[in-house]
């Protein structure tokens, strides 16, 4: 008699929970959310889906179906699934819920993100514990970058008297991540320490500061892999344009290189030798610049040369280059010597890797072989 009141008690508590109904309480487009970008997945037609962030606190191992695609993440706090361009709904279902479905009020677009918040009916009475309650908080805490408080949230979740111990794994995976990302914003904030110091010092190098730059990025990358984030996407945008906006001068000294019985040497300075930017894909061919007027001809033929500038009487030159519209290489055009100076082509690569100097100018000097 005692089991079978005890079996009807259990049956009629489970009936009572599972005539609870979930509801959509919020349902937002994200537009600044890049996930389902950085993270596509293709539907069976190879576009890539959309992404819906279905945020149910407290409440594991929720099953979703319908127009799904692929499986679902869960993080404490938020499933992920993603859905095809287009879908007007899907169904989720719970042991001790109703079943239910969450109709889209807005168009479903490929490759964006909406967020649908659900509504649980007595969730303090039916499912909130000590743990549960500061893992979902953890979660929230790490949704906004807080990831010491995070944590504690989470060492919080793993004390607690009623944790459930399948879940203690994964809270201390969470653990970690938030150590993973309290390393690497220290790894940003040195980097965006140094960038600042580099740029106002006179004297700082160039290479230095790119390196620091790309490091910057490489680190952000890594956070936005573990909490996907418009904070770090603007941030590593930021850099991107930083390094490619950096002025790039060059300071030219051309010298005469002249040769006698004694060997090669240099024999002052080259003024009025023209600096031309070549754009085009393929290396120019020699014989096209082997002499003065064969070089003006190929320049009138095409308009992938452009003049930059032209030597002083001390044979100095400088030029300014834009990282974003980097030319193929440069001609050096000594102008009013019959021909007695060879015209000289340079590959920028190649040029590049030769010159000297600080964040503010680089220095090449340039010996040019004059047969007299």
């Amino acid at each position: 008699m005692k089991r079978t009141l005890l079996f009807l008690v259990s049956f009629l508590l489970a009936s009572l929970v599972n005539a609870q109904e979930i509801k959509v309480k919020l349902m937002e487009y994200l537009p600044n959310d890049l996930a389902a970008r950085t993270h596509p997945r293709p539907d069976a037609n190879g576009v890539n889906c959309a992404l819906i962030r279905v945020v149910v606190p407290a409440v594991k191992d929720m099953k979703f179906d319908g127009w799904v695609v692929g499986d679902c993440t869960y993080q404490p706090g938020e499933y992920q699934v993603y859905v095809p361009e287009g879908a007007k709904k899907i169904k989720f279902r719970h042991e001790n819920y109703e079943p239910g479905e969450i109709v889209f009020n807005m168009p479903i677009q490929s490759q964006c993100v909406y967020k649908v918040v659900l509504d649980i009916p007595n969730l303090s009475k039916i499912y909130v514990t000590e743990s549960s309650a500061m893992l979902a908080e953890g979660s929230r805490l790490y949704g906004l970058r807080k990831y010491a408080d995070a944590r504690r949230s989470y060492e919080g979740a793993k004390a607690a008297k009623d944790v459930v111990k399948d879940l203690i794994p994964t809270i201390e995976s969470n653990i970690a991540q938030c150590d993973t990302c309290l390393a690497y914003e220290q790894y940003v904030l040195g980097a965006f320490s140094k960038i600042r110091t580099l740029r106002n010092k006179p004297d700082a190098s160039q290479q230095e500061l790119v390196e620091y730059a790309s490091a910057a990025i490489e680190y952000l990358q890594v956070l936005n892999r573990y909490n996907e984030d418009e904070f770090y996407t603007s941030k590593i945008s930021m850099l991107v344009d930083l390094i490619g906006d950096l002025p790039l001068e060059v300071r030219f000294t051309i010298t005469r290189w002249v040769n006698n019985a004694s060997g090669f040497f240099e024999a002052g300075a080259i003024p009025n030798v023209e600096i031309w930017a070549f754009n085009g894909s393929t290396p120019p061919v020699q014989n096209n610049y082997a002499n003065d007027k064969k070089f003006v001809t190929m320049v009138g033929k095409s308009n992938e040369f452009e003049q930059l500038t032209v030597s002083d009487a001390k044979g100095i030159a400088d030029i300014e280059l834009n990282r974003k519209a980097m030319p193929t290489g440069l001609f050096f055009r000594p102008v009013g010597y019959d021909d007695k100076i060879k015209i000289q082509y340079m590959d920028l690569n190649n040029l590049l890797s030769g010159t000297q100097g600080t964040y503010n100018k680089r220095r090449f000097r340039l010996k040019m072989y004059a047969s007299y």
